[in-house]
Parts: C-alpha cells; sequence; structure tokens
C-alpha cells in the first residue's frame, strides 16, 4: 500500500525546469502533478542526474535523490523512473501508478517519429492547437523522407482538425486536400469538402458579431446558420479523441 502523501512546506528558491514546456517546478508536489498530467510529454530526459540533485538539494528529498540515482545507475526504463517518483513521494495510488507505467511504456513500444506524433495527437486532444500544429509543421518538415504514406497522411489530417477547430478553414481545406492526395482517406475528402463549404460560409455565420453585422447589411435571418446544424458540423470537425490516440488515421 502506498504511504499517503502529506505536502511539503518546502519551497525550492531556485525551480527545476522541464525542457519540454519551459515549466519551473518548485515543490515536490508541483513535480508529481506535471508528471501525471503531462505523459505525453516526458521524454528519456527525464531521466536527469540534475533533477535527482536538486530534489536533493531544493527540497531535502535525500532518501528520493538516492533511490533515483540508483535507478539511474541500473539504466532502468522512463516508465519505471517516473513510477519510482511517484510513488516514493506517496503522490499517486495504485491505480494511477499502474496507469502512468502502462502509458509511457505503449510510448516506448514505439518509434521515436511516432512518439513525436503521439504527443502532438495528445496536444491537439487537449485542446493545444497552435502548439499541435507547429509540431506536426515541424513533423513534416525534418522527418519528410522517414514519413511512409499513412502516417503522413494522418500528420496532414489531424493539422486539419486543428485548424478547424480554430475555424482557419482555407487552412483545414489545404491539410485535408494534402491527407487525401497522400492518403486517398474518405474521411480526408469528406473533411476537405466540408471545409471549403465553411470557408465559402465564414463571413456569414464566423461570430455571434456577425449576426449583428448582417442586420445592419439588411441580410435575413434565414441566411444565418441554425444553431443546431452549427454544432453538427463542429462535431464533424472535432478530432475523435480516442480515435486519434488508437488509430493513425482519425
Amino acid at each position: 500500500m502506498n504511504q499517503v502523501m502529506i505536502c511539503s512546506p518546502i519551497t525550492a528558491k531556485q525551480p527545476y525546469r522541464m525542457k519540454s514546456t519551459s515549466t519551473n517546478i518548485y515543490t515536490i508536489e508541483e513535480l508529481c502533478f506535471y508528471l501525471t498530467t503531462h505523459l505525453f510529454l516526458i521524454e528519456d530526459d527525464i531521466k536527469d542526474p540534475q533533477l535527482c540533485k536538486w530534489l536533493s538539494l531544493e527540497l531535502k528529498e535525500n532518501y528520493l535523490s538516492e533511490q533515483l540515482l540508483d535507478l539511474l545507475r541500473k539504466k532502468v526504463s522512463t516508465a519505471l523512473f517516473v513510477k519510482s517518483i511517484l510513488e516514493l513521494s506517496g503522490y499517486s495510488d495504485e491505480a494511477e501508478l499502474n496507469y502512468v507505467e502502462d502509458e509511457l511504456r505503449k510510448m516506448e513500444q514505439k518509434s521515436p517519429l511516432e512518439r513525436k506524433k503521439m504527443r502532438m495527437d495528445k496536444m491537439a486532444q487537449t485542446r493545444r492547437y497552435v502548439a499541435a500544429i507547429r509540431g506536426y509543421e515541424q513533423l513534416l518538415r525534418v522527418h519528410e523522407v522517414q514519413l511512409d504514406e499513412e502516417l503522413a497522411g494522418s500528420i496532414c489530417h489531424n493539422m486539419g482538425c486543428c485548424y478547424a477547430n480554430l475555424f482557419l478553414f482555407e487552412n483545414a481545406k489545404k491539410a485535408f486536400s494534402a491527407a487525401y492526395r497522400v492518403s486517398k482517406a474518405d474521411k480526408s475528402r469528406e473533411l476537405m469538402e466540408l471545409s471549403e463549404r465553411m470557408q465559402k460560409e465564414e463571413r456569414v455565420w464566423k461570430s455571434e458579431g456577425q449576426k449583428i453585422l448582417s442586420s445592419k447589411l439588411n441580410l435575413k435571418p434565414e441566411k444565418l446558420p441554425d444553431s443546431e446544424k452549427l454544432k453538427s458540423v463542429l462535431d464533424d470537425l472535432t478530432i475523435n479523441c480516442r480515435g486519434m490516440y488508437t488509430r493513425e488515421i482519425v
């Protein structure tokens, strides 16, 4: 049975900085919370001797630091290293520990390129669309030679989903078009055509403010979209989280 964690009164004077998100960590609780809520961003560089040193010097977590250094000497997996931080600090219960380990081991079974894409997918699922788009663009630009058709098509398709959720339908259309040219997936073609229609109607219904503007221009009310119809359209454009996480093409 895991020990119950008692919130530490110690706050670091010098924070530990998470490189992937430029996040400063000041307490053991913040470290554990970050690890459990950013699993998709954790990479092998979390196995950092400087993290162990920081835990000892700044937070006086000497036992935890020693145990983690021992794990580093044994060259354990990232999954086990992260699980050990959560377990030894008493932050997570058994169910959460098993979940964390399982998710990280799934990541370890993927190629580096696949892991990067999965991280971008997770960003998209959590509505961090701009960050996801930037990541997808980098994958296409830097790893173009290594991409097979299915993976490239999936990346372009998911970029289109991100753009659509940002109401950038012209960009969405281009992304879905690229996805369809590569993968020939019917879903990409359907969303490409839908994005093109949305682009043409965008000025009419893009925001509530347009309704006010439309009334001043004497546009007939029936030209404005029905709210339920709009919801249906957006539902079609919204990323299917479960599908994206388990399949390459949404």
